[in-house]
């Protein structure tokens, strides 16, 4: 959205979080309970990385 006004950029984030954003958490939800472990990705890289070492020293 290189060119895009601030309200286009506005409009466009509030349709992701009424409709893409709710999708993409229902999905989610759907398919994570297959999963063993699931790290949000969303956290800061430190933090990430700290969930993931807990995980593979307890394996």
């Amino acid at each position: 959205m290189k060119e895009a006004t601030g309200d286009e950029i506005r409009s466009e984030m509030e349709t992701y979080l009424k409709c893409t954003r709710v999708a993409y958490v229902q999905m989610s939800e759907d398919t994570t309970s297959d999963y063993d472990y699931v790290i949000d990705g969303a956290k800061e890289l430190d933090e990430i990385i700290k969930e993931a070492m807990e995980i593979v020293l307890r394996c």
